[in-house]
């Protein structure tokens, strides 16, 4: 059993002596005085679970290897070692796919050609009346260009008033219902105007229910936006990995065109289909690890400051994680997105089953619940990687510490991530429509519109994924780990405790 991941029963002191106080990323007092926060305040809560994860000490090489020197900086590390590969199989398993996938592409793009099929019977037949690209070019680096700097003040923004952000996008929200109810009465159909009251009404209602978990949802979200300016480093990394995946999508797009050209003009021969299958499988596995990849990265580099604080740091963390996520660490990586991946390419398969009338019912209800099971396994994942990141444990290791969270205070981080995440997507959301109005209204154009849209979008992702998985990493420590934060930065401390009153049934002792 790790001491380090033992809970601290009773809000006693733990076993090790103190360390030195660092300073850290200062937050200012009284969030939960000035909008109402209480200790006296209670939610329905997972069962508290005292009992001790099982598990064995770290072991390993130390990822900061220069911190050995330093014994305050050796003691807040510990947990941050190079336990060698992890999930090996699953390694090879997605090096293979991707092989194959990258090797047929090239292939097909070297040999194959397509016909001049006017007919319209290929979804590669040749169009009329395409926008100039030149001017595709410079919208694209436009809205990217302004996506950044908007990004940038969105999160300056959230380190000055994240309670009030995570307010108006709420109201955002309860807005947006509201037109569309309207809307719907107006030019749709009275059932669905009903149906968007409904959601205003529920929003509003959930908006009451859980405003005094805001302050908690707000220090930790002013904290990550201070900690990704801070080290925006993980931003330039994410860019990257973005740019590697656009090539490989790319790459993958020419190896798929032949397979679906032939495919349509063959009236649906077999193998075509199978390779169709093999690339589709491939393509979402490769969607999955790749931001996985990102999370993780992240995920250590805030744990590492967590335990050490802005004063202690070890050199290069950033990339000391991005390494171990893409070596020791990427089997892990790989095996729990592949879950991921076989959900959603059985969502695939019976989305593109057909449209038979009979079955209409079933597999509407099989998509359902494959939509429904892919999105509990994504949410688990999210935690079970910050757990791969701080310890690099296994997949199934860093599940086990995921269940036994759950069942200490599921509700508090379920509550934490509808108030934050919802937060960010609705900016992000707003922006974009925003940029790809103005673009759309001054080239008179709307794929010009719907490609700056898409853009926009995924710049603001860059910045603001970054700063979801610093919440969630942060949000896992504290639950697990109060006394280290305490010591590592007591200014943050101090609010994140007085934010929380215990709703993480952690036991975490008072501030000093």
């Amino acid at each position: 059993m790790s001491k380090a991941f033992s809970p601290n029963k009773g809000g006693g002191k733990p076993g090790k002596a103190a360390v030195p106080v660092d300073a850290g990323i200062s937050i200012s007092d009284g969030l939960d005085d000035a909008y109402g926060n209480t200790a006296h305040y209670t939610y329905p809560q997972a069962e508290i679970n005292h009992n001790e994860i099982s598990g064995t000490p770290a072991e390993g090489v130390p990822l900061y290897p220069e911190v050995e020197s330093n014994p305050s900086q050796a003691q807040r590390l510990h947990r941050f070692r190079i336990q060698g590969f992890k999930d090996v199989w699953a390694t090879v398993v997605f090096a293979t796919f991707v092989i194959f996938s990258i090797v047929w592409s090239i292939v097909q793009l070297a040999t194959y050609r397509f016909d001049r099929d006017t007919r319209g019977q290929s979804p590669f037949s040749p169009a009329e009346n395409q926008p100039y690209i030149m001017w595709f070019v410079i919208a694209c680096l436009l809205s990217a260009v302004a996506s950044v700097i908007s990004s940038i003040s969105l999160l300056i923004i959230a380190q000055r008033i994240p309670v009030e952000l995570i307010y108006i996008a709420n109201l955002m929200t309860i807005v947006m219902f509201i037109i569309s109810a309207v809307v719907a009465f107006v030019r749709v159909h009275v059932v669905v105007g009903l149906v968007m009251v409904i959601c205003t009404i529920l929003q509003a209602i959930w908006l009451f229910l859980v405003r005094h978990r805001i302050p908690f949802a707000a220090a930790l979200l002013k904290a990550s936006a201070q900690l990704i300016m801070s080290y925006r480093f993980t931003v330039v990394l994410n860019l990257a990995l973005c740019v590697v995946s656009f090539g490989y999508v790319v790459l993958w797009g020419f190896g798929v065109a032949a397979p679906v050209d032939r495919f349509y003009k063959d009236k649906g021969n077999a193998g075509y289909g199978v390779a169709i299958g093999v690339l589709a499988f491939t393509l979402m596995w490769v969607s999955q690890v790749i931001p996985n990849v990102m999370h993780v990265t992240t995920s250590g580099l805030v744990a590492t400051w967590y335990f050490a604080g802005s004063n202690n740091m070890p050199r290069n963390p950033t990339l000391a994680s991005f390494k171990r996520a893409t070596t020791t660490s990427f089997g892990s990586i790989c095996f729990g997105s592949l879950i991921v991946a076989i959900i959603q390419f059985l969502r695939w398969l019976v989305e593109s089953s057909g449209s038979d009338y009979e079955n209409g019912f079933l597999r509407c209800l099989l998509e359902c619940l494959l939509r429904c099971l892919q999105n509990i396994v994504e949410y688990f994942n999210r935690y079970a990687f910050v757990h791969v990141a701080i310890y690099g444990c296994s997949y199934i290791e860093g599940a086990k510490r995921t269940f036994a969270l759950c069942q200490q205070c599921f509700f508090s981080a379920y509550f934490n991530d509808c108030l934050v995440t919802p937060t960010l997507n609705m900016f992000t959301l707003s922006i974009s429509l925003l940029f790809a109005l103005i673009s759309g209204a001054i080239s008179r154009s709307w794929p010009m519109g719907v490609l700056v849209f898409f853009v926009a979008a995924m710049v603001h992702s860059l910045f603001f994924t970054a700063v979801e998985s610093a919440i969630t990493t942060v949000f896992v420590c504290f639950a697990e780990f109060p006394q280290a934060l305490r010591e590592s930065n007591p200014q943050l401390y101090d609010s994140i405790y007085a934010a929380d009153a215990n709703g993480t049934h952690n036991n975490a002792p008072p501030p000093v």
